[in-house]
Protein backbone atom coordinates (compact mmCIF):
# COMPACT_ATOMS: atom_id res chain seq x y z
CA UNK A 1 0.00 0.00 0.00
CA UNK A 2 1.32 3.76 -0.91
CA UNK A 3 0.63 6.46 1.13
CA UNK A 4 1.55 9.84 -0.17
CA UNK A 5 4.46 11.35 1.64
CA UNK A 6 5.50 8.05 3.58
CA UNK A 7 8.23 5.89 2.02
CA UNK A 8 6.58 1.82 1.51
CA UNK A 9 9.62 0.17 3.92
CA UNK A 10 8.77 3.09 6.72
CA UNK A 11 5.44 1.18 7.28
CA UNK A 12 7.23 -1.89 8.11
CA UNK A 13 9.78 -0.15 9.86
CA UNK A 14 7.28 1.36 12.66
CA UNK A 15 8.03 1.83 16.02
CA UNK A 16 5.13 2.04 18.21
CA UNK A 17 6.76 4.64 20.36
CA UNK A 18 7.68 7.03 17.42
CA UNK A 19 5.34 9.75 17.78
CA UNK A 20 7.11 11.42 14.42
CA UNK A 21 6.07 8.55 12.70
CA UNK A 22 2.58 8.25 14.00
CA UNK A 23 2.54 11.85 13.29
CA UNK A 24 3.94 11.91 9.77
CA UNK A 25 1.61 9.00 9.21
CA UNK A 26 -1.77 10.11 10.43
CA UNK A 27 -1.42 13.39 9.27
CA UNK A 28 -1.61 12.21 5.73
CA UNK A 29 -5.08 10.81 6.33
CA UNK A 30 -6.18 13.72 8.20
CA UNK A 31 -7.77 11.67 11.15
CA UNK A 32 -8.35 11.89 15.01
CA UNK A 33 -5.71 13.31 17.52
CA UNK A 34 -3.12 13.55 14.73
CA UNK A 35 -4.88 15.93 12.91
CA UNK A 36 -3.33 19.45 13.03
CA UNK A 37 -5.97 21.27 10.65
CA UNK A 38 -7.95 23.67 12.11
CA UNK A 39 -11.99 23.61 10.63
CA UNK A 40 -12.14 19.83 10.47
CA UNK A 41 -13.73 17.04 11.75
CA UNK A 42 -12.31 13.85 12.63
CA UNK A 43 -12.72 11.56 16.22
CA UNK A 44 -10.50 12.49 18.73
CA UNK A 45 -8.74 9.94 19.68
CA UNK A 46 -8.11 9.47 23.56
CA UNK A 47 -5.30 6.43 23.50
CA UNK A 48 -3.61 5.52 20.47
CA UNK A 49 -4.53 2.05 20.25
CA UNK A 50 -7.43 -0.16 18.81
CA UNK A 51 -9.25 -2.85 20.59
CA UNK A 52 -10.75 -5.71 19.15
CA UNK A 53 -13.45 -7.69 20.02
CA UNK A 54 -14.00 -11.36 19.03
CA UNK A 55 -17.34 -13.44 19.96
CA UNK A 56 -17.18 -17.60 20.51
CA UNK A 57 -18.97 -20.10 22.26
CA UNK A 58 -16.28 -22.24 22.16
CA UNK A 59 -14.43 -20.60 25.62
CA UNK A 60 -11.73 -23.33 26.12
CA UNK A 61 -10.02 -23.30 22.61
CA UNK A 62 -10.47 -19.39 22.88
CA UNK A 63 -8.63 -18.90 25.91
CA UNK A 64 -6.18 -21.41 24.86
CA UNK A 65 -5.32 -19.78 21.49
CA UNK A 66 -5.09 -16.47 22.77
CA UNK A 67 -3.77 -16.81 26.25
CA UNK A 68 -1.69 -20.21 26.00
CA UNK A 69 -0.18 -20.18 22.42
CA UNK A 70 -0.22 -16.71 22.05
CA UNK A 71 0.75 -15.62 25.70
CA UNK A 72 -1.36 -12.62 25.44
CA UNK A 73 -1.49 -11.93 29.51
CA UNK A 74 -5.09 -11.82 30.66
CA UNK A 75 -7.03 -8.45 31.39
CA UNK A 76 -9.89 -9.89 33.30
CA UNK A 77 -13.49 -10.31 32.69
CA UNK A 78 -16.72 -9.29 33.01
CA UNK A 79 -20.31 -10.92 32.91
CA UNK A 80 -23.03 -8.76 30.95
CA UNK A 81 -26.66 -10.71 31.71
CA UNK A 82 -27.81 -11.44 28.17
CA UNK A 83 -24.80 -11.19 26.27
CA UNK A 84 -22.15 -13.94 28.20
CA UNK A 85 -18.92 -13.37 29.49
CA UNK A 86 -16.49 -11.14 28.25
CA UNK A 87 -12.95 -11.88 28.46
CA UNK A 88 -10.18 -9.26 28.22
CA UNK A 89 -6.65 -10.19 27.03
CA UNK A 90 -3.78 -7.30 26.86
CA UNK A 91 -1.87 -6.63 23.15
CA UNK A 92 0.37 -3.64 24.11
CA UNK A 93 -1.76 -0.55 24.85
CA UNK A 94 -5.26 -2.44 23.33
CA UNK A 95 -7.13 -4.74 24.45
CA UNK A 96 -8.75 -8.25 22.57
CA UNK A 97 -11.91 -8.68 23.77
CA UNK A 98 -13.32 -12.46 24.13
CA UNK A 99 -17.11 -12.46 24.02
CA UNK A 100 -18.16 -15.79 25.30
CA UNK A 101 -21.77 -16.02 23.96
CA UNK A 102 -24.60 -16.81 26.42
CA UNK A 103 -26.62 -18.12 23.41
CA UNK A 104 -25.43 -19.63 20.23
CA UNK A 105 -25.08 -16.63 17.79
CA UNK A 106 -27.56 -17.08 14.69
CA UNK A 107 -25.26 -16.73 12.38
CA UNK A 108 -21.20 -17.85 12.09
CA UNK A 109 -18.51 -16.57 10.45
CA UNK A 110 -17.06 -18.23 7.25
CA UNK A 111 -13.97 -20.42 8.27
CA UNK A 112 -12.62 -20.61 4.60
CA UNK A 113 -9.72 -17.78 5.21
CA UNK A 114 -9.99 -14.21 4.99
CA UNK A 115 -11.00 -13.48 1.89
CA UNK A 116 -13.90 -15.43 1.85
CA UNK A 117 -16.08 -12.36 2.56
CA UNK A 118 -16.34 -8.88 3.26
CA UNK A 119 -15.82 -6.87 6.29
CA UNK A 120 -13.60 -7.42 9.38
CA UNK A 121 -11.70 -10.80 8.51
CA UNK A 122 -8.08 -10.10 10.12
CA UNK A 123 -6.34 -7.95 12.46
CA UNK A 124 -2.31 -8.21 12.67
CA UNK A 125 0.01 -8.50 15.89
CA UNK A 126 3.50 -7.00 15.35
CA UNK A 127 5.88 -9.55 17.32
CA UNK A 128 9.27 -10.60 17.79
CA UNK A 129 9.37 -13.94 17.77
CA UNK A 130 7.72 -14.89 14.58
CA UNK A 131 9.09 -18.64 13.87
CA UNK A 132 8.57 -19.86 17.41
CA UNK A 133 5.16 -18.25 17.51
CA UNK A 134 3.86 -19.87 14.41
CA UNK A 135 5.53 -23.16 15.80
CA UNK A 136 3.61 -22.66 18.69
CA UNK A 137 0.08 -22.33 17.63
CA UNK A 138 0.90 -25.67 15.02
CA UNK A 139 2.04 -27.28 17.73
CA UNK A 140 -1.15 -26.81 19.20
CA UNK A 141 -3.39 -28.12 16.34
CA UNK A 142 -4.72 -24.84 15.49
CA UNK A 143 -3.93 -23.57 11.28
CA UNK A 144 -1.42 -21.86 9.71
CA UNK A 145 -3.15 -20.87 6.33
CA UNK A 146 -0.26 -18.76 5.41
CA UNK A 147 2.89 -19.87 6.93
CA UNK A 148 5.94 -17.57 7.27
CA UNK A 149 6.71 -15.71 4.25
CA UNK A 150 8.92 -12.52 3.06
CA UNK A 151 6.38 -9.61 2.45
CA UNK A 152 9.32 -7.37 1.63
CA UNK A 153 12.62 -6.87 2.75
CA UNK A 154 12.92 -6.70 6.37
CA UNK A 155 9.08 -7.62 6.58
CA UNK A 156 7.97 -11.43 7.08
CA UNK A 157 4.28 -12.40 8.33
CA UNK A 158 2.44 -15.30 8.61
CA UNK A 159 -1.31 -15.95 9.33
CA UNK A 160 -2.51 -18.23 11.91
CA UNK A 161 -6.54 -19.08 12.54
CA UNK A 162 -8.36 -19.35 16.04
CA UNK A 163 -10.39 -22.12 16.65
CA UNK A 164 -13.64 -20.20 14.87
CA UNK A 165 -11.52 -19.51 11.86
CA UNK A 166 -10.52 -15.68 13.13
CA UNK A 167 -7.11 -14.72 11.35
CA UNK A 168 -4.61 -13.34 13.50
CA UNK A 169 -2.13 -11.67 10.81
CA UNK A 170 1.67 -12.09 12.97
CA UNK A 171 4.00 -9.63 11.02
CA UNK A 172 7.63 -9.18 11.97
CA UNK A 173 9.70 -6.73 11.03
CA UNK A 174 13.88 -6.80 11.21
CA UNK A 175 15.47 -4.24 13.51
CA UNK A 176 16.59 -0.80 11.57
Amino acid sequence: MTIPGIEENSIGRHDAGNSDYDERMFSQWNIGVFNKRENTMGIELIRSCLDAGLVTCNEAAAVKFYGEVLGLPPAGEIAIEGIGVIKRFQVGESTLRIVVAEREPAMKASTDGFMSQTGLRYITLMIGNLDETVAAVKASGFKVPVDVMTLRPGTRVAQVEDADGNTIELMEVAPG
